[in-house]
């Protein structure tokens, strides 16, 4: 008998080393938090194979920065589809309890959960806290029982809680104590390596940070915004996030619109496209929520109303790349972080955890201080460009005071030519000023142009008489004299741009063989003053 005992003690060892052992090698197979589900699921069959009669099982995580506690659980319904609920902190006596035993380490404890206590927390617990989110059975069950005698061990991490409608024996208790020690140390060993994950994640956040923050620094023109939007598409898809489309807007209150640069799905828009900020379904709320300074939006869109933005988006774009016949159930969510000129948004098709947002909200940050200097440096750039325009402007008006003759209009052709290039404009080719006589249609043209047969390109320059209606560039001309607009341009082209050459060339002695046998075509900008007209001309479009 005394065998038989001996070798029945030494069985139920070995079985519970067992259950141990499975236990720890499943805390210790942890890979993120959402593995406790699976683990408190097999806390609870193990100790129900050890002939524990439990109702079910917690694992309470402690979290000391705000004194909340994530309840996982297990019981008979079998695995959660969705587990680790949330309690905030409160002052119900059993949350202070968890809290005072988790503090203290207690290893083995008992306490009866009954009357008013438990109806007040059942109210409390499944209407105000995240476990409002179980299923309704379960809810409907827990809250039934009139009764439950709480088992427990607590150590760092918080609590392993089991629930039964009796009280369990000493030696399942010992159990439980066992099963906390084993898990705790795997527990503790998963933070060290969560904390490790962390300082990486940290680091490579950091790294794509630097990146964009280097490449906002680096930008001269407002028009490499989509080449920024790329990088900003490209780091967020290192660091893990599924986005499809990732944008900067920049809201521009005087023209009321929001400037979008984007990348989607890996393929930069070369333009900057502008978006109406009265546009209802994105550009309004986007606005809306920037003015009330929110930190974050979410948008989602679907069905009819995803179709009409994506209308919308064509049109603006004027292309079809946007699909406008989804579904009622195609959705589209928008997320977006503001800084103060606007916003980075990202767009998935299905949901995003807050670290996402959380994560775009550090790039608008790092964003907001690198574009706010470029901003600083446009400023200062466009007041010493307007400085030296300034100085340009004052040259050529004072060369035009001190004139005592009209043939003088040469030298201020000159000097403005000259003044022109010296500001950047070195496409222009020629520059003229044109002085109309009424009666005659006739106009008295200065004129000074690149020599380009030559290599050091020096200026040459010409006075000559032409009436403004023996050929079609001088009948725009005349057109345009006596219309109401103050600047026009004339693309010269074909026989249209032979015949006026030819027909200067007749005027000019200057222009005669001056382009040999083919005449380039180019665009003739002209801004009107009071009498006539300055001209300058051009490979194609300026600024």
């Amino acid at each position: 008998y005394v065998d038989i005992k001996k070798a029945e003690a030494q069985t139920r060892k070995a079985q519970i080393e067992a259950a141990l052992e499975r236990i720890r090698a499943a805390s210790l197979a942890m890979q993120d938090s959402s593995a406790l589900s699976e683990i408190i699921f097999k806390v609870y069959g193990e100790l129900t194979k050890l002939d524990a009669k439990l109702d079910r099982c917690f694992i309470m995580v402690v979290h000391p920065e705000n004194k909340g506690i994530t309840w996982w659980m297990a019981g008979y319904e079998g695995l959660l589809a969705e587990n680790g609920f949330f309690v905030q902190m409160n002052q119900h006596p059993t949350h202070l309890m968890y809290l005072d035993y988790c503090k203290k380490r207690k290893k083995k404890w008992t306490y009866l959960f009954e009357g008013k206590e438990k109806r007040d927390w059942d109210r409390f617990g499944f209407t105000k806290t995240e476990l409002a989110k179980l299923p309704e059975p379960i809810k409907a069950f827990m809250s039934a029982a009139k009764k439950v005698y709480l088992s427990g061990s607590s150590d760092q991490f918080g609590s392993l809680v089991t629930g039964s409608f009796e009280p369990l024996p000493e030696e399942q208790q010992d159990i439980i104590s066992r099963f906390t020690i084993a898990f705790n140390q795997a527990y503790i060993r998963f933070l060290d390596l969560q904390k490790a994950e962390a300082q990486a994640r940290e680091a490579q956040i950091e790294a794509a940070l630097e990146r964009v923050r280097a490449r906002t620094m680096a930008m001269q023109r407002s028009d490499e915004l989509p080449e920024t939007s790329h990088i900003l598409f490209e780091k967020m898809k290192e660091l893990g996030e599924p986005v499809e489309q990732l944008t900067i807007g920049i809201v521009n209150e005087e023209d009321k619109v929001i400037e979008i640069s984007a990348t989607l799905l890996g393929n930069t828009l070369k333009k900057i496209y502008n978006h109406s900020i009265d546009e209802p379904y994105m550009m309004a709320k986007v606005y809306k929520a920037l003015k009330k300074q929110q930190k974050t939006l979410v948008v989602e869109l679907k069905g009819d109303e995803l179709n009409a933005y994506n209308r919308y988006r064509n049109e603006v774009t004027n292309s079809n790349m946007f699909l406008t016949n989804y579904g009622k159930e195609h959705r589209r969510i928008v997320y977006a972080a503001f800084f103060s000129k606007g916003m980075l948004a990202l767009g998935s098709n299905e949901p995003r955890p807050l670290q996402s947002l959380q994560l775009l909200e550090r790039f608008a940050s790092v964003f907001d201080l690198t574009y706010t200097r470029f901003l600083d440096l446009q400023k200062a750039e466009a007041q010493a460009r307007e400085a030296q325009i300034e100085a340009a402007l004052e040259k050529v008006r004072s060369r035009s005071m001190a004139m005592q003759q009209p043939e003088e209009l040469i030298e201020v052709a000159e000097l403005l030519r000259k003044e022109m290039g010296l500001l950047g404009v070195e496409e222009l080719e020629t520059s003229s000023i044109y002085i109309i006589d009424n009666k005659k249609k006739k106009a008295e043209c200065w004129y000074a142009i690149k020599d380009v047969r030559k290599e050091n390109a020096q200026l040459i320059s010409d006075e000559m008489t032409l009436t403004l209606t023996d050929t079609w560039v001088g009948k725009e001309m005349w057109k345009f004299y006596q219309s109401v607009n103050d600047r026009i341009s004339i693309l010269m082209k074909g026989e249209r741009r032979r015949e006026w050459i030819n027909y200067c060339a007749q005027h000019s002695k200057v222009l005669q063989g001056y382009y040999g046998d083919e005449i380039p075509e180019r665009t003739y900008h002209l801004v009107k003053f009071n009498g006539g007209y300055m001209g300058a001309a051009s490979p194609g479009a300026i600024s």
